[in-house]
């Protein structure tokens, strides 16, 4: 009996066990379940001048890359290493998966030396702030020098193009970009209006990178400045007629429809002839063959047309009877006069 009684002791104890793991472990999954999971956040890409004068104000531009599944508070700012300040700070919050870019403004203190900072990222997790890891945290420097030597950098599209800036004149590399070292003020920047590739074909100034339509450009320099001169393709359309004036030919920029024209008739020199001759359109040659004398044409390359002319016969016919008939009359009543003398 006692041994019995001691078996159904350990199975007792065994089952009591079990069950005991068996509520640990769903406690365990139930607190796993009720933590959301951690959000990846990181600094991405960072851009700050090289230097700058004292007490400039200048921008760094931070981006930051994120995946988080649920809403969440987030924290950026530039430390300044020299003052032990936190310059421009931002709260902001991130859901979902993507990348933010944020233009911090700074000002440069009023002496010469190495500003030394430190971009900040942080974010809210799990009744605390995350700011430990290495990528939440980049540091860099940027010069404070009193005579500034920045940076212009020209883009076309062409190599060995002729940039004006002041009175200097400079051309661009085989990439089509130039670049000077130059201080901050007030510079007049000009780019050639018109940049010739064939007999037919060339290029157009349009605008700059920054909106501005002026040629030249009055450009106001506090830091390293980037700038795209941007152009147009033109073709140029030649139209030509034996006979009489043409319309529509000319440079027309790329994909235009250009309109060209001629009179539907024209009379042509007399010379042998005492009627001179009436000529009629007939139709376009060359790169377009349309039959109306004004017409329509797209300049996806350069064109040449020229109009064609046919004879119209029947008006000349008419008039050169009409003159037959008179000189007849005329010759009829010579004869009549003549006559008329003799019976005298």
């Amino acid at each position: 009996m006692k041994a019995r009684h001691d078996d159904q002791m350990k199975r007792m104890f065994i089952l009591l066990m079990l069950l005991q793991f068996l509520v640990a472990l769903q406690a365990v999954g139930l607190s796993e379940g009720a933590i959301t999971p951690e959000s990846k956040i990181t600094l991405g890409k960072l851009i700050s001048p090289e230097s700058v004068s004292p007490g400039q104000k200048f921008t760094v531009n931070v981006s930051v890359t994120y995946s988080c599944r649920q809403r969440t508070m987030s924290n950026i700012g530039i430390y300044d290493l020299n003052s032990d300040t936190m310059l421009d700070p931002r709260v902001f919050y991130l859901e979902g998966n993507g990348s933010k870019s944020f233009l911090l403004n700074l000002r440069a203190p009023p002496g010469e030396g190495e500003l030394k900072l430190e971009a900040l990222l942080r974010y809210w997790y799990a009744e605390r702030w995350i700011y430990e890891n290495e990528s939440l945290h980049r540091t860099f420097s940027v010069r404070i020098s009193g005579h500034e030597s920045l940076e212009m950098t020209l883009e076309l599209p062409i190599k060995d193009a002729v940039i004006r800036i002041n009175d200097a004149k400079i051309k661009t590399d085989t990439l089509g970009v130039a670049k000077i070292r130059t201080k901050p003020g007030r510079y007049r920047v000009e780019v050639p209006q018109i940049i010739n590739l064939t007999a037919d074909s060339r290029l157009s100034f349009l605008k700059w990178s920054d909106g501005a339509t002026s040629n030249p450009l009055i450009l106001e320099i506090n830091g390293d400045t980037a700038l795209d001169a941007e152009y147009g393709t033109e073709y140029y359309l030649t139209v030509k007629s034996s006979l009489s004036s043409i319309q529509g030919e000319g440079w027309y920029p790329v994909d235009f429809n250009a309109t060209i024209s001629v009179p539907r008739s024209v009379y042509g020199p007399a010379d042998s002839w005492i009627v001179p001759e009436k000529y009629v359109f007939k139709s376009w040659r060359g790169d377009s063959g349309a039959s109306a004398s004004s017409t329509q044409i797209k300049m996806s390359s350069p064109k040449t047309v020229e109009a064609e002319w046919q004879i119209e016969q029947t008006p000349r016919l008419h008039v050169t009877a009409l003159v037959l008939i008179i000189i007849c009359n005329i010759g009829i009543v010579g004869v009549i006069l003549s006559r008329m003398r003799n019976h005298a």
